[in-house]
């Protein structure tokens, strides 16, 4: 907007670093007269399209509002000086720049300047180009805060100028149609990053004529409002600071166990399988391009199986690892947004497992650990996840392994990814990870499991079979199941999906509220507790452990655990391997029967339903089949 009048006054906009230096390079165009009191303010806004690097490293275009102001005559004639005057510009930089410079590189301030920045003169069908020397910003702060604006604040002076001698009508003032300028962000350690914009202005860039007289009173200066100056900042592409780490877990962990296992060789490796998951949170140095892109929490979700016990000098096959990465929403939109990434995929040579038993460690290398590649998230707050798989190389156990050996994450490693852009090219990428205090996986057992009593599996399943059977699930039916499924779904709810009449390797199947969805939980087989592994909850909310080879016969209890205290119990009957399963069938739901610390009773005993919270909220475990 051109406005009038007989002060002339300074207006601060919004901007952004950089581009604030850009907009104060492209200002240089303002013209003060000597006669003050002829002189008229011209201000006018203008949207230049500037690519931004920063680094080295190619940020993409950004539309950056640069804010001329300065101060002309409102009437010369042929020939005439204009005497030099100061010129104000003023950038404002979208938020989309601002935050990734604020909190990707850490940058706290930023200065720069403009060495090809002019004004245009236009009269009598001919243009003269003015240089602005000196224009330039100071060193000012980059704000830290959500949408709060960025303008970077530009000064310059501009030469006496002489009218051309062929002048008629009018001179047209103008904004350079391009421009450039280098800047430099000051980091939180002090370090810099280079950057530069090089920046093209849109079809209009007149800011304002001058009447070209010989003598009689000046016309006021502009005769009509171009566009419109903006009344408020931008609208950034991002509206919020980034959410935080997403709360589910990859979709694409397995939900259903491996093909069938034997149930008649229970020393087959096969069968001892038991499934390990486990989430950790590692703090990754990340870099794109040669350009160092600060810390980042990046969650490792690993996945695989191990056997169930182990003897000394056994050889544990070698088996697949799945290691799922889980990358912060800042990361997502800088690399979707600023980068122009489409796709990723990357490796590791660096990645390991640990085994500690008898006081000493050993570190077995994964082999082939490789993401392929996958798309990346172009909506706001989709989790950007990334799966990779690995093999680690058959194991044997050490002679001086005693009691257990416990599996562990690794407490670094390294990560070689490439970024494939919207226009083809890529951008190489560098992750160097450090993991958490604590980076146990799970541990397996050493030697014998000791016999369980010979009394517990022939008494208390001779008796109680007979009688509770017969009168608790007949009255259940007839009332639970009808208003269970009315119900409204209880986010905190634990469900039995599967029998509770199991043999040694078969599965048993839980689904969980949404409240479980993305935590990890630890399954035992009690009451002498036996490992069945742990599981992070998946979207589905399903998940499948399977039932111990070495699991005496008789009555236990499945226990689910989040963080060491007890969410859910289920009683649940072992038979011998050999040993025919129940046949009854009965589909009934209890939501009210408190589950009992010690075994069922009988197998169609009902199921445990008072689950605890942390919160000391009381979850109920209901069963929703049951199977021959």
């Amino acid at each position: 907007m051109i406005r009038t009048s007989r002060t002339s006054q300074r207006l601060v906009a919004a901007g952004s670093s950089a581009a604030a230096l850009a907009a104060a390079a492209v200002v240089g165009v303002g013209l003060v007269s000597p006669a003050s009191a002829a002189d008229v303010e011209l201000e006018k806004s203008f949207d230049y399209t500037c690519q931004v690097t920063a680094g080295g490293l190619n940020l993409g275009e950004h539309v950056i509002g640069v804010l001329a102001s300065t101060t002309a005559p409102e009437s010369v004639s042929p020939g005439e000086v204009i005497a030099p005057r100061t010129v104000n510009i003023t950038l404002t930089m979208p938020e989309l720049l601002r935050q990734s410079t604020a909190m990707l590189l850490q940058g706290r301030e930023a200065d720069g300047e403009s060495t090809d920045s002019a004004v245009t003169l236009t009269t009598g069908g001919e243009t003269t180009s003015v240089p602005i020397p000196n224009l330039g910003s100071p060193r000012t702060p980059i704000p830290q805060t959500a949408n709060e604006p960025w303008t970077i604040p530009a000064s310059g002076t501009v030469p006496e100028i002489t009218t051309p001698a062929t002048a008629t009508g009018s001179v047209v003032l103008g904004m350079p149609s391009t421009f450039s300028i280098a800047a430099t962000i000051y980091k939180a350690d002090d370090s810099t990053v280079p950057s530069t914009l090089t920046c093209a202005g849109p079809g209009d860039l007149s800011l304002g004529t001058i009447a070209v007289t010989a003598g009689s009173e000046p016309t006021t200066g502009p005769t009509s409002e171009p566009t419109t100056e903006p009344t408020s900042e931008p609208t950034t592409e991002p509206t919020s600071e980034p959410t935080t780490e997403p709360t589910s877990e990859p979709t694409t962990e397995p939900t259903s166990e491996p093909t069938t296992t034997p149930t008649t060789t229970p020393t087959d490796p096969p069968a001892d399988d038991v499934d390990l998951s486990k989430r950790f949170d590692y703090t990754c140095r990340v870099t794109a391009g040669g350009l160092d892109l600060g810390s980042h929490a990046i969650g490792v979700l690993a996945e695989t199986t191990i056997p169930s016990r182990v003897q000394v000098g056994d050889v544990i096959s070698s088996r697949g690892v799945d290691i799922t990465l889980t990358l912060p929403e800042l990361l997502r939109q800088s690399t979707a947004m600023l980068l122009q990434g489409r796709e990723a995929e990357g490796g590791s040579t660096d990645s390991s497992i640990t085994l500690t038993t008898g006081g000493q460690t050993q570190t077995v290398a994964i082999q082939d650990l490789k993401s392929a590649r996958t798309p990346i998230p172009q909506v706001a707050d989709e989790p950007w996840l990334i799966p990779a798989t690995g093999t680690v190389p058959e194991i044997t156990v050490p002679e001086y392994a005693e009691t257990s050996v416990r599996l562990g994450m690794p407490e670094a490693f390294t990560i070689q990814a490439t970024i494939h852009k919207a226009d083809g090219s890529t951008v190489p990428s560098n992750l160097t990870c450090a993991g958490p205090d604590e980076l146990g996986l799970g541990s397996i057992p050493v030697g014998d499991a000791e016999p369980e009593p010979t009394t517990g599996p022939t008494s208390q399943p001779t008796t109680a079979p007979t009688t509770q059977p017969t009168t608790e699930p007949t009255g259940e039916p007839t009332t639970a199941p009808t208003t269970g499924p009315g119900d409204d779904e209880d986010p905190d709810a634990v469900e039995l999906l599967s029998d509770d009449v199991l043999s040694p390797g078969d599965t048993i199947t839980f689904a969980f509220g949404s409240n479980w969805i993305g935590k990890e939980l630890e399954f035992e087989l009690r009451s002498d507790p036996i490992p069945m592994g742990t599981k992070v909850v998946p979207t589905s909310g399903e998940v499948s452990v399977r039932i111990p080879t070495n699991a005496p016969a008789g009555s236990h209890d499945v226990v689910v655990l989040s963080r060491g205290e007890v969410i859910a119990s289920v009683p649940v009957e072992i038979l011998p391997a050999d040993a025919a399963a129940d046949t009854t069938d009965d589909d009934w739901v209890s939501d009210g029967y408190l589950a009992a610390t010690g075994g069922p009773a009988v197998s169609a005993a009902l199921l445990g339903g008072v689950l605890v919270l942390a919160g000391g909220a009381a979850l109920v475990l209901r069963r929703r089949t049951r199977r021959s």
